[in-house]
């Protein structure tokens, strides 16, 4: 997961979901445009995307080391590295 901050039309934060398979070939799961960088945004994302996925948790989760989207995630998906 990655957010990229004001690099679109909009100036708002995107963050993006990307998977990676045994084979090592990347997919996207998933993007969303966010109010903002909070650690309320990053829950609701998360929450969310769980819920699509069909309460699907990820082994690993790899980010830049955002706080918000760290705290969030341990919350999300406990136990996940």
């Amino acid at each position: 997961m990655d957010c990229t901050y004001k690099t679109n039309k909009f100036k708002i934060p995107l963050l993006y979901f990307l998977g990676v398979t045994p084979i090592k070939t990347n997919f996207s799961t998933g993007f969303c445009f966010l109010p903002g960088e909070s650690a309320s945004d990053y829950l609701w994302v998360l929450q969310s995307f769980k819920f699509a996925a069909g309460n699907i948790v990820p082994h690993v989760i790899i980010t830049d080391g955002e706080d918000g989207l760290k705290n969030s995630y341990h919350k999300v998906f406990p136990g996940v590295l």
